[in-house]
């Protein structure tokens, strides 16, 4: 973690990517508390194309979409100098319990989070961003905030780079996506969500 910036101080593991391959980690850069995603640059051919292109996308949905209420801001790319590609990305980290564990807690996040999370999730689409792999595992809720949160975007693919039958069929899954977690028994019943 040095070796990406020396001013990062590992505090614990939060997640490796199982679609990406990517390394998530909770760092303090400069004693707060921040998200390192890394690219480990390690594995077959195609798991390394996969976790950059991951990082790659989520950095230029970040870097585009500053002004969205509802998803992290990003504090810093670190560029891997001899590839010519991105290494690490450093974004906000954001406090509070992820849908699928409150959904084991047995609770659900209130109708104001949620009109929230439907306003990110129109705002993205504006933007031109579908694909946002809306799941449980990739939405936060602080409990003090009562705001929700989609934490991971790597997925998320452009209007300019796909079809428009692709976009549309993309921004489709996006509402199915929101419709599951309203209604799935396993996961919080989200109220008050209309597209």
């Amino acid at each position: 973690m040095s070796a990406i910036d020396p001013k990062l101080k590992y505090v614990r593991d939060l997640a490796s990517g199982t679609k990406a391959s990517s390394k998530v980690y909770r760092v303090e850069y400069y004693g707060e508390p921040y998200v390192l995603k890394v690219d480990p640059c390690f594995g077959t051919p195609i798991q390394v194309e996969r976790s950059n292109r991951h990082i790659q996308r989520e950095m230029e949905v970040l870097s585009n979409s500053k002004h969205i209420d509802g998803i992290p801001e990003l504090v810093e790319v670190y560029w891997n100098k001899y590839e010519s590609s991105i290494e690490a990305i450093l974004k906000e980290y954001v406090y509070g319990t992820d849908l699928f564990a409150l959904s084991r807690e047995g609770k659900r996040i209130g109708r104001e989070a949620c009109l929230g999370l439907q306003r990110t999730v129109e705002a993205l689409w504006g933007l031109g961003y579908v694909r946002q792999d809306l799941t449980p595992r990739n939405i936060v809720w602080s409990q003090y905030q009562d705001k929700a949160q989609i934490i991971d975007l790597g997925t998320c693919l452009h209007r300019d780079t796909i079809s428009e039958e692709a976009f549309e069929r993309y921004r489709s899954e996006d509402k199915n996506d929101i419709e599951f977690l309203r209604y799935c028994p396993e996961s919080p019943q989200i109220l008050g969500l209309s597209f």
